[in-house]
Order: structure tokens, then C-alpha cells, then sequence
């Protein structure tokens, strides 16, 4: 049972790491204490791991995101779910920390992963596709971050529709790239969609306005240049 929840959600979702504290403790209750330590550490791994993630302290979750994936590829191979959403949070924390070219190995890794495994229209492809675009572009490599960039941008708009938040962050995020190819036509007419879309939302929340003001301040920048 836990392994498929965790082949579904991802070893990190909260109901499967309470699955793994309890097998722990059974296995403690029976007296195969080296079994108990080994899932005991997973479970604080990979919560621990996130919780660095999300205070920006990336570094310092690597070693645990590294162990997480390793067990997973252990317990349940490479392409299931599980381990292609450690896959991710290993990529892209090695990613935010410069560690550019491993991280690229990983996406493209998980893109093969997810290829397999997933529906074509599963936000995963989206979300992959994106991570690799922006890790090419921070390594330099923009002529294939735009390729990436632009097929991120398209399963958006097809499996989410024009308007999307998601949608609109790829827009924001290929227009930079083809800013920094001098290619300022077409950046522009991607940050103009965006304002259009943007402009049509009745109630705009935080994260709407931040992308918004992100478009806005890309735009000036390039009507200077």
C-alpha cells in the first residue's frame, strides 16, 4: 500500500511519509531495529529536505534530498512517480545553488522519466520542461532554453489554457530568454500577452500582481536597451 501511494504523490506528500514512520515503528515493535532506523531516516530526510527547500537553505538540503533519491531508486526504480518528483526537488535545489550541469543531467533525466510514464497532458511534462529552459538559460545555453522554453510555454496553453497562471509565468520566463537573444519583437509581444491575460482577472491575488510587475519591469527594460 505505501508504495503505491508513493509511486502516486511522491515520497515527500505527507500521508506517505506518516506510512513510513509507521512502518518504522512496526518494524521497531518486532525487533529489526537496522530496517526501523532506515525508514525512521527517510521519513526525517525527506521532510527535513523540504522544509530547507522552502526557507531558501538549498544547500544544506542537497545531502538529504540525495539520500531521499537514493532510497527511492532503491525502492521503487527509476520512472515511477516517486522517484521523479525526488528527481525534481534534487534538480532544481542543484540548480538554485550553480550546480548547473548536474542539474541539467537530472532534468533531462526526469523529462525521459515523465515521457514514459505520464499522459501527455499531465502538468509534470509542463512543469519539467520549464525547469530545464531556466536551467539552460542560467547556464548560458539560451538558444536550447528558448526551444525548451517555447515547448513549456505550448503544453501550458494547450493543457491549461491561455489565461493560466502557469501559462502566463512561461511567458514571462521566454520572453527573458528571448531578450537576451535580442530578439526584442517577439519578448515583447509575449509580455503583451501576458498584460492582456493578466488584465482580465476580476480579483488578482499576491502572486498575480508579483508576475505582473516582474512583465512590467522586463518590458521598460527592453524599450530602454
Amino acid at each position: 500500500m505505501q508504495q503505491t501511494l508513493a509511486a502516486e504523490r511522491g515520497d515527500n506528500d505527507p500521508k506517505v511519509l506518516t506510512q513510513i514512520r509507521n512502518q518504522a515503528s512496526l518494524y521497531e515493535e518486532l525487533g529489526e531495529l537496522d530496517q526501523s532506523e532506515k525508514l525512521y531516516r527517510k521519513c526525517l530526510a525527506g521532510r527535513e529536505a523540504e522544509m530547507l527547500s522552502q526557507q531558501d537553505r538549498r544547500a544544506e538540503a542537497i545531502p538529504l534530498r540525495r539520500r531521499e533519491l537514493a532510497w527511492s531508486r532503491q525502492e521503487h526504480g527509476d520512472t515511477v512517480p516517486a522517484t521523479l518528483t525526488s528527481i525534481n526537488g534534487l534538480a532544481i535545489d542543484l540548480r538554485e545553488t550553480g550546480a548547473l550541469e548536474e542539474a541539467e543531467v537530472l532534468f533531462r533525466e526526469l523529462l525521459a522519466g515523465r515521457q514514459q510514464v505520464l499522459e501527455l497532458n499531465d502538468f509534470g511534462f509542463g512543469r519539467t520542461l520549464g525547469g530545464l529552459a531556466k536551467t539552460l538559460e542560467k547556464a548560458g545555453k539560451l538558444e536550447e532554453a528558448v526551444v525548451y522554453g517555447q515547448q513549456a510555454y505550448d503544453h501550458r496553453f494547450e493543457h491549461e489554457g491561455p489565461n493560466a497562471w502557469w501559462t502566463n509565468l512561461e511567458r514571462l520566463d521566454l520572453a527573458r530568454v528571448l531578450h537576451k537573444l535580442r530578439r526584442s519583437a517577439e519578448a515583447l509581444s509575449m509580455l503583451e500577452q501576458l498584460e492582456q491575460s493578466m488584465n482580465r482577472l476580476d480579483d488578482p491575488d499576491e502572486s498575480d500582481r508579483s508576475l505582473l510587475d516582474e512583465a512590467k519591469a522586463l518590458k521598460r527594460q527592453i524599450k530602454h536597451n
